[in-house]
């Protein structure tokens, strides 16, 4: 009589149906857990590129913010004395304003 033998554990058979039968019975978890490995592994490479990337972009807007922040530090304008400024312009704030407008 033939013996079918299965290749994960060595146990013998008698028929390829009761082999077949023992393999999905006995053995088809370990191809899940397999699987499931395999698709955790992919799931956390794909995580570690995404946080690779959410940094790179952190820091590209670290570098905007602090390009901005230097852009808008406050500058001491020195306007000229109100002295010889004609009435509308004494005591108008919109000159300060205006000295400030292209530097903002």
């Amino acid at each position: 009589m033939k013996r079918y033998v299965c290749q994960r554990c060595g146990k013998e058979f008698t028929s390829p149906q009761a082999l077949a039968g023992h393999v999905k019975a006995a053995h088809s978890g370990a191809s899940k857990t397999d699987r499931m490995l395999t698709l955790l592994s992919n799931i956390d490479n794909r995580l570690a590129r995404i946080e690779s990337l959410l940094e790179e972009i952190l820091g590209f807007l670290r570098d905007r913010a602090f390009q901005e922040l230097k852009l808008s530090e406050k500058v001491e304008l020195k306007l000229p004395s109100e002295e010889g400024l004609p009435e509308y312009a004494v005591n108008n704030p919109w000159i300060n304003v205006l000295a400030r407008r292209g530097r903002d």
